[in-house]
C-alpha cells in the first residue's frame, strides 16, 4: 500500500467532483474520474487536480469564446451568461458591465492590486485638495503613474498637472515667441545686463568687426607677405591667428609675436585645439624673428 496515497473522492476542484479512482497510469501517478458541472465525465491525474491545472471536463475552455452565426460573432460572458452580438471579434469572455467589475476585483498593476471603489473615491478628494500624486501614492502603496491612470477612468474632470519642468518650458517658449529669450542670451553671451543690450553680437565678433583690429591684421599679413606660414599658401583666402587663446590672454590680442598668418584650411585645423600647435606656431616665429626685429615695434601700434 502506497503511504502517499490521498483519497480525493467526494472532493470538488472548480467544475469537476471527484466520483472515484482510476487505474495508475504508466509512472505510477493516481488517476481519478470526476463529473463535470456540464454532465460529462473525464479522467485527471490527482497531481492536476490539487495544483489546479485542470478545473473542467474542457467546457469552461470553450465557454466565452466568440461564435459566428449569420455574420455576427456571438460572445457569451463567462460570468453572467450574457449574449453580446459583435460586428468584430473580442479576446474578452466578458461582457462590458462584468469586465469592469473583474477589472478592479482581479487585475494587478505593477504588482499592487488595484484599489477599490471605496479607495478610489478617496483618491479623488486628495487630488482635488492640490496634494501631489506622489504623497497620494504613498499613502495607498502604489505608484503616481497608478494614480493618474486611475483619475483618468474614475474622474472626468481630470486635468495633467504640469510640473516645474514644463512650466519653466512654457515660460520660455513664450519669451522665445516674444523674442526677449532670445536677447537675454545675447546679453549673457557679451556679459552686460539686458538694459544694455544694443545688438545680437558677442564680445569676439565686437572684438574682430572693430576697425582697430582691421588695420592690425593688415600690417600682420603685410609683414608676412600674404601668405600662410604653415603651408606656404599665399593668396586672399587667409586669417590672422592668435598663438595663444584670446579669450584666455586677452592682453596679448595685439601683441604682434602671438599672431601668424595662416591660410583658411590650415587654421580649421586649430580650432579647438590651439594649445597642441602653441610650440609649433612658436618656432615658426622664432625663424622669423629677426625680422620682425628690424621692424620697430611702432609699426604695429594702431
Amino acid at each position: 500500500m502506497n503511504h502517499n496515497f490521498i483519497d480525493l473522492i467526494g472532493q470538488q476542484f472548480g467544475r469537476l467532483t471527484v466520483i472515484g479512482h482510476s487505474e495508475n497510469n504508466k509512472s505510477g501517478q493516481s488517476r481519478w474520474s470526476c463529473l463535470c458541472e456540464c454532465g460529462k465525465e473525464t479522467e485527471v491525474l490527482g497531481g492536476h487536480l490539487r495544483a489546479g491545472k485542470i478545473k473542467s471536463c474542457g467546457c469552461f475552455r470553450y465557454k466565452g469564446k466568440n461564435k459566428r452565426e449569420n455574420g455576427l460573432y456571438i460572445r457569451i460572458c463567462c460570468d453572467c451568461n450574457k449574449i453580446d452580438k459583435l460586428k468584430y471579434s473580442s479576446k474578452c469572455p466578458r461582457c462590458r458591465s462584468c469586465a469592469e467589475k473583474y477589472k478592479y476585483k482581479n487585475k494587478r498593476h505593477y504588482g499592487l492590486i488595484v484599489k477599490t471603489q471605496e479607495e478610489i473615491s478617496d483618491i479623488i478628494e486628495l487630488y482635488k485638495v492640490d496634494i501631489s500624486l506622489v504623497e497620494i501614492g504613498k499613502k495607498h502603496n502604489t505608484t503616481s503613474r497608478t494614480i493618474t491612470r486611475i483619475l483618468k477612468e474614475n474622474y472626468p474632470d481630470y486635468k495633467p498637472r504640469m510640473n516645474t519642468f514644463n512650466k519653466m518650458h512654457e515660460s520660455i517658449r513664450k519669451k522665445c515667441e516674444t523674442g526677449e529669450w532670445q536677447k537675454m542670451v545675447s546679453a549673457k553671451a557679451q556679459k552686460i545686463s539686458i538694459d544694455k543690450w544694443k545688438g545680437f553680437i558677442t564680445q569676439e565678433q565686437d572684438f574682430y568687426h572693430k576697425d582697430r583690429w582691421k588695420k592690425f591684421r593688415n600690417k600682420i599679413f603685410l609683414r608676412d607677405n600674404y601668405t600662410c606660414q604653415w603651408c606656404g599658401k599665399r593668396g586672399k583666402e587667409i586669417n590672422a591667428h592668435h598663438i595663444k587663446k584670446r579669450s584666455d590672454f586677452k592682453k596679448l590680442s595685439f601683441d604682434y609675436r602671438n599672431i601668424l598668418t595662416l591660410c583658411i584650411d590650415c587654421h580649421n585645423k586649430t580650432k579647438f585645439k590651439e594649445k597642441l600647435y602653441e610650440h609649433i606656431f612658436q618656432d615658426m616665429i622664432n625663424q622669423i624673428y629677426p625680422n620682425i626685429l628690424r621692424i620697430s615695434p611702432t609699426y604695429f601700434s594702431v
